[in-house]
């Protein structure tokens, strides 16, 4: 792992409207290669409104998301992947479980 590759975690206040009407979704993700990068991706759905909680593993490929679905579209839990590597030089993709 590069020490250039560092990313840190955002920190998020979820707000009310967020937390209502939670369901969970699963993403398959690929172009992960190290712990970095699941967090480019956590930081990517998590700056989402709808999104309440993301927990992505680098080494599984997966992502779990609680959302809100009155508020975020799950294509745009696809595109918020896509564009965090492109914000980054990666190359990450997601499919819905």
């Amino acid at each position: 792992m590069d020490e250039k590759c560092h990313v840190d975690p955002i920190q998020k206040s979820v707000s009310t409207e967020e937390q209502q009407q939670l369901i969970t979704v699963s993403l398959a993700v690929s172009g992960m290669g190290c712990p970095n990068c699941a967090i480019r991706v956590y930081n990517g759905l998590l700056g989402l409104h709808g999104v309440a909680k993301a927990d992505v593993n680098h080494e599984t490929g997966l992502a779990l998301v609680e959302m809100n679905p009155a508020l975020v579209a799950r294509p745009s839990l696809l595109e918020a992947v896509f564009q965090a590597g492109v914000a980054s030089n990666h190359n990450y993709s997601a499919a819905l479980l």
